[in-house]
């Protein structure tokens, strides 16, 4: 098994947070799940911190999905990012 690694959920929906958090520890139940409701959140969770893995819902209010995901990459460049989206 992989070392236990960290993944953030950013969503403004906490519906689909928990949806996320559950599928992952489902699967990896030894990874660190954080959640962020807003880009900034987010922006502001990482400090000091280096997710392995980010997952970023494309519509939220303020600060959108891509602007977010703009700003995480330059904080986190190793960090994997997922862009998402319920709205089809």
């Amino acid at each position: 098994m992989t070392d236990p690694k960290t993944v953030l959920i950013v969503d403004d929906s906490r519906v689909s947070r928990l949806m996320a958090r559950q599928f992952i520890l489902s699967a990896r139940p030894d990874w660190q799940v954080e959640e962020a409701a807003t880009g900034e959140a987010a922006i502001e969770s990482v400090q000091g911190k280096a997710p392995a893995l980010i997952m970023v819902d494309v519509n939220m209010p303020g600060m959108g999905g891509l602007a977010a995901a703009d700003r995480l990459r330059a904080l986190c460049p190793t960090a994997q990012i997922y862009l998402v989206t319920a709205n089809v």
